[in-house]
């Protein structure tokens, strides 16, 4: 070759070079290699790019890494799951917060505050990376002799008796900066709503963008609440099995449900009060009743209530699902993407690109062993390792 080939060739190579240097991007850290939920289905093996607290870029195949990484981690052998959403809690305290981070709940939903002028301090929380992110209903909308004088032992202050009183009561918790309006409906106390004001109730707060969920533990309790609008029951009912003409109505239009399937077995085995008039095997068996019939159903825990806690007990109340006839895969959407559509919340639920990078790495297939939550090595939240 002489020298003009030569210098040529050498032309040609730093181009190739200069190509290849431009195209490869620069991230924060690579996931190789791993089997991914990302909410919606299942990649055997993907590779999962994170830059600036987002999902950078998604390789479904077992394809060369072309970044400049940070740090990279091995999937091999092991389950990448969005951040998971507990859909019903009451946080007492920043440590509930941490601890639902460290167990891979990066999101949850309260839905009673009764000390509301603590909403601005826990919501703030969200802004360091160990905290879950944390949303609220405050103390929600209850008759005087209700459901919340049943657990705090007083009347309520502030519940509204006019439809007058219900604009007032849900200007009043837009200004606590709440989410999501809850409301109490139980038949069985002294206590309740007429028709006239539950659907101001739902009206204004319709009105208001906001979400109407109902505390519900009857099914009486349940057809009402739904013939009046509203669109998610916490709770569920353990007095009655649903009907065919039940489901019908149901899935005429979105409705949501978050049986709190361990609450419920836990006040029947400690408690076994007489409303309780389905076995524990019914009770569970409802939630499986419910999916099949393609009822969306939310995991929520209910922690602290009946003694739960805010980390493993979450895994425990999947496992009723998978009891209940879900498989893990159709488990774990009901605290991913499940949750994140009801409540619509942006950006989580799903691993996507674009979205953020609130990622749990578990040892073990999840996806056939539910109890695999149990094995998290590595928990992110925005794209920060918190675990």
């Amino acid at each position: 070759m002489n020298f003009k080939g030569l210098k040529l060739l050498c032309l040609i190579c730093i181009l190739v070079l200069s190509i290849s240097w431009a195209s490869t991007e620069s991230c924060d850290f690579v996931i190789e290699n791993v089997k991914l939920f990302d909410g919606s289905k299942v990649t055997e093996h993907a590779n999962v790019y994170v830059k600036d607290g987002l999902v950078l870029r998604i390789d479904t195949n077992q394809t060369k890494i072309n970044c400049k990484y940070k740090y990279l981690i091995e999937g091999k052998n092991k389950t990448l799951i969005p951040g998971l959403i507990n859909a019903h809690v009451h946080i007492q305290s920043r440590e509930d917060l941490k601890n639902s981070a460290q167990a891979g709940i990066l999101t949850v939903m309260e839905l009673l505050r009764l000390q509301e002028d603590s909403i601005a301090i826990f919501k703030s929380l969200a802004n360091e990376a160990i905290y879950s992110d944390f949303y609220t209903s405050g103390i929600g909308v209850d008759m005087p002799d209700a459901v919340i004088k049943f657990y705090i032992q007083s009347l309520n202050p502030y519940a509204p008796k006019t439809t007058m009183d219900v604009e007032l009561f849900i200007s009043e918790r837009i200004k606590k900066m709440v989410d999501f309006i809850k409301i109490y409906q139980d038949s069985r106390l002294p206590e309740k709503f007429s028709d006239t004001l539950f659907d101001k109730i739902i009206f204004e707060t319709h009105k208001n963008n906001l979400l109407a969920i109902v505390h519900s533990e009857t099914l009486k309790d349940t057809r009402y609440v739904f013939n009046h609008g509203a669109d998610i029951v916490a709770h569920g009912w353990v007095d009655n099995l649903f009907t065919e003409s039940d489901l019908k109505k149901w899935k005429e239009r979105a409705f949501y449900i978050i049986p709190t399937l361990l609450a419920h077995t836990e006040i029947k085995k400690q408690l076994n009060p007489k409303s309780y008039t389905l076995s524990e095997d019914e009770i569970v068996g409802e939630v499986g009743r419910l999916h099949k019939a393609g009822i969306t159903i939310l995991a929520g825990s209910d922690a602290p209530a009946h003694g739960l806690n805010f980390t493993t007990d979450f895994y425990r109340e999947l496992g009723l699902y998978v009891r209940a006839g879900l498989s893990p895969f159709e488990a774990l959407k009901t605290a991913s993407i499940n949750p994140a559509k009801a409540y619509r919340l942006k950006n989580k639920g799903e691993i996507k690109v674009g979205a953020y990078a609130d990622l749990v790495l578990i040892k073990g297939d999840v996806l056939n062993d539910i109890n695999q939550l149990n094995k998290i090595e590595s928990v992110w939240k925005k794209g920060v390792r918190i675990k």
